[in-house]
């Protein structure tokens, strides 16, 4: 409302969604090659009205989470290969495990070739100063 009243919009970048859907009202998508999507207004979004729509044992209790969740299946099975066939259950039996296998893998390889950096700096967080810096520099010089 104190949006509305302003003239203003606030962004909003997170992985945490809970309560999103009680204010957001717009949702945008970084996407794979790192553009935005298109952003699309949440009331008029067939995607989120369906996820709203689902009843029973399909029931999105966090929607946006939902949302968010397939949408990156999406992008990841139309751009890559990260996906083999039988990601999901038969019939109304979805299943997201193959979704979060991907994820957890790719996070554990990241971890694991920082441990040594992580060792050294005697950071027992998993945060080493300058990561990403070394990341993106390794990945410039490749390119």
């Amino acid at each position: 409302k104190e949006c509305d009243a302003r003239g203003a919009s606030v962004v909003y970048a997170t992985h945490i969604f809970d309560q999103a859907d009680s204010w957001a009202t717009h949702v945008t998508f970084m996407q794979l090659n790192k553009t935005l999507s298109p952003i699309h207004k949440l009331s008029k979004y067939e995607p989120y009205q369906e996820i709203l729509s689902r009843t029973g044992a399909q029931r999105a209790f966090c929607p946006m989470y939902v949302l968010v969740l397939e949408e990156l299946e999406r992008q990841y099975r139309s751009q890559s290969d990260v996906f083999g066939e039988g990601c999901y259950g038969n019939g109304d039996e979805v299943d997201n495990a193959c979704l979060m296998d991907v994820i957890m893998d790719e996070q554990s390889k990241e971890l694991a070739g920082d441990r040594f950096e992580s060792e050294r700096a005697g950071d027992q967080t998993g945060w080493v100063s300058g990561r990403l810096t070394r990341q993106l520099c390794a990945a410039e010089e490749q390119a």
